[in-house]
């Protein structure tokens, strides 16, 4: 009986951290939660799809827009790589130092995903 008591015990004491690390981690793949907190993409491979070639800055490409986790983004402009520890709302830093922002409307995001 004691050992039934103990399993209890410990399910009941590793329950709850489980669900809020579970819940921490669907936070993190929202779109609402990225839009609102910024995005920090350091390899490209993470992205979704990206548009077509506009420029380059310090060897990497710059893209018109990109879609990560089915939002678009339209290109900004270029930052310093410290700009990365104060992205803000709507904003997405791509490594060397390019940033976009959200695009205002879910209408550009369909049409972007028709090109």
């Amino acid at each position: 009986m004691d050992g039934l008591i103990a399993v209890a015990l410990t399910f009941a004491l590793i329950a709850p951290l489980h669900w809020m690390v579970l819940r921490s981690f669907d936070r993190l793949d929202s779109a609402a939660y990225l839009r609102e907190s910024g995005v920090v993409i350091l390899d490209q491979r993470a992205l979704d799809m990206c548009g077509d070639i506009i420029g380059s800055f310090s060897g990497a490409p710059i893209y018109g827009w990109l879609v990560f986790k089915g939002m678009v983004y339209e290109f900004n402009r270029p930052v310093r790589p410290t700009y990365r520890k104060r992205i803000g709302r709507d904003e997405l830093y791509l490594d060397p130092g390019l940033l976009y922002r959200a695009a205002p409307d879910s209408e550009t995001h369909s049409q972007f995903a028709r090109s």
